[in-house]
């Protein structure tokens, strides 16, 4: 199943990460917290509890690899309730004056 964003996935430099979903012209901070490297290609998120969705708080383990010369991530996490690991594409968008 695919699903179309746009959702827009945030990984800070300084370890900070959230997930905003724009809708019309509103935007919906639907996941917050921090994440770590844990690896060349893997990294953990440590979500916040969320009032927006069914997340569970805690640790989510993500493999991810870069495309089209870091202009893609693909991401997958894994799923602990059903035991399987979830697919996720994001396009890099750079702001003005960042990297």
């Amino acid at each position: 199943q695919v699903v179309r964003g746009p959702i827009f996935k945030i990984l800070g430099e300084d370890g900070s990460m959230c997930n905003l979903n724009a809708m019309g012209r509103q935007a919906v901070l639907t996941q917050q917290g921090t994440y770590e490297m844990t690896g060349d290609s893997t990294y953990v998120e440590n979500l916040l509890p969320s009032a927006r969705n069914n997340f569970t708080p805690g640790q989510g383990r993500m493999k991810y690899r870069l495309e089209d010369g870091g202009r893609i991530l693909r991401a997958q996490w894994f799923n602990e309730a059903t035991g399987q690991w979830q697919p996720e594409m994001y396009v890099r968008v750079t702001l003005e004056g960042t990297k």
